[in-house]
């Protein structure tokens, strides 16, 4: 699996310090953990910090996990590992050769 962005859609993805202070009280409260409006923001991201689980979990992995087969995810820019890749510049090259 390529590093496309649309390739890692994280599932019950943690929200960051940029977010909106009603969005990490939201994601608090539904991991169960106490949250509300008087509480700072830095609290409220040390907290989720603290909370976040330390392995991603990717919502294109569960859908072909449902399907019997695993996504291998390659290493970014690492490109001579991705079959897609050399198909790609077979194609480009067959192409150049014959309309250039």
């Amino acid at each position: 699996m390529g590093n496309a962005p649309y390739h890692s859609l994280q599932k019950d993805k943690a929200p960051t310090s940029s977010s909106r202070k009603l969005e990490l009280i939201s994601w608090l409260q539904s991991k169960g953990i106490e949250a509300n409006k008087n509480m700072l923001k830095p609290e409220l991201v040390r907290l989720v910090k603290e909370n976040k689980s330390r392995k991603s979990t990717y919502i294109l992995d569960e859908i072909t996990e449902q399907h019997g087969h695993t996504v291998l995810r390659l290493p970014p820019y690492h490109c001579h590992y991705n079959a897609i890749e050399r198909i790609w510049a077979y194609f480009k090259g067959s192409f150049s050769c014959h309309y250039t």
